[in-house]
């Protein structure tokens, strides 16, 4: 049997390569927090705009670059521009619940402190007229799908997947940065009657 993965949906990982340093770790610690349901958020939601994170803004565009040539192959002049950015702050027994990102086409989730028991949580959105029990599962009969969550480790996703955190086991608060992208240059056709410039 030949199966053809139809329509996938891309989850991609990178590594960061470097241990965060001093300034960037006392800038992360250091932000004013609100509550966010069940976990809190930064009050600052540009995040990377700040000089303390040039070096990690870099990696993150970098990355959505490559990723976005990869999986979309553009072929017009078109990029993804970062526009808000913001920090996650989960403790123990605290969780992220289940969302997607609006006005936003590519988004990513950063990892700057976790611990061997994080996840990242996605859940399949589209629906299912049929429930079949199953034995064993795969990427094909799951209607959710999880990642590990690393220090260092940046994941990029379509905005519209929906996905969630657990409650924390850890005795360490779990911080990630999460951003979101849109895109920047031509989309569509003059000749289809889709182009658009942005």
């Amino acid at each position: 049997m030949l199966i053809s993965p139809l329509f996938p949906t891309a989850a991609a990982e990178f590594n960061f390569n470097r241990v965060f340093n001093d300034r960037e770790l006392e800038c992360v610690n250091s932000q004013e927090r609100v509550v966010n349901k069940f976990n809190s958020i930064s009050v600052n939601k540009n995040i990377l705009d700040l000089a303390d994170f040039d070096g990690i803004k870099e990696f993150m565009q970098a990355s959505v670059d490559q990723y976005f040539e990869a999986v979309y192959s553009p072929l017009n002049a078109v990029k993804l521009k970062i526009t808000q950015s913001w920090l996650n702050y989960t403790n123990t027994n605290e969780s992220h619940h289940a969302h997607s990102h609006q006005n936003s086409f590519v988004s990513g989730v950063f990892y700057i402190q976790t611990e061997d028991t994080d996840k990242i949580h996605f859940l399949q959105n589209q629906y299912r007229q049929l429930e079949v029990p199953v034995r064993e599962f795969n990427l094909y009969n799951s209607n959710s799908w999880w990642l590990a969550a690393s220090t260092g480790k940046l994941i990029l996703f379509p905005s519209s997947l929906v996905h969630h955190v657990e409650p924390v086991v850890a005795n360490r608060t779990r911080i990630s940065l999460s951003f979101n992208t849109f895109p920047v240059g031509q989309l569509g056709s003059v000749e289809s009657s889709t182009s658009l410039f942005l």
